[in-house]
Parts: C-alpha cells; structure tokens; sequence
C-alpha cells in the first residue's frame, strides 16, 4: 500500500498534468480514472421552478414572466412593465455592487 508521500507525489503529477502540461508519467502501478457526472441527467429536473416563480412574484415579475402563462390575467402591457422594472432592478443591483 503507497504511504502518505506516495500519494501526495502522484496528486501533485497529475494536478500538474491538468494544469500545465498534458502528460503525466507515472511507474505502472499508478492508474487514474477520469469520472464526469452526466449532466444532462443532473439537471433534466426543474427542482426550483415553484420557489424561482415565487421569488420573481414576489418581486413584482408578471406571471406571464415568470411561468410564460397568462393563467392568472396576466397579458403583454403587464408583462412589458414586468420586464422594464426587472431590468431597472438588475440596473441598480449592478451598480449597488460595483460601488
């Protein structure tokens, strides 16, 4: 079994190699498995669709907006305000963070 060293040595090849340069040499007893989730997969759900829908409500974001439903009487004229007080929202959260 690799010690400590060993194994701290080989982290360090292969952090190299995937920073710098793209090969890494090891003796034949080291082997690396490159593991991706797929993602595709982790996020086919829409976990937070209510919560995202409630937040821009809350917010003043025409439902129209939010759920692309008019099903509670929103119409273009409500969704067209919605959209202008969302981008002077943004505006200003932008500019409050660059002071």
């Amino acid at each position: 079994m690799p010690d400590i060293t060993q194994l701290n040595a080989v982290n360090s090849l292969f952090k190299k190699a995937m920073t710098g340069a793209a090969l890494a040499t090891t003796n034949h007893l080291c082997k690396a498995e490159v593991i991706q989730p797929d993602l595709n997969e982790m996020f086919s759900d829409d976990k937070y669709k209510d919560v995202n829908a409630e937040i821009l409500s809350a917010g003043g974001i025409s439902g129209i907006i939010v759920s692309g439903r008019a099903e509670d009487g929103s119409n273009f004229a409500s969704a067209q305000v919605s959209m202008q007080t969302a981008a002077m929202r943004i505006k200003q959260a932008r500019d409050d963070f660059c002071e």
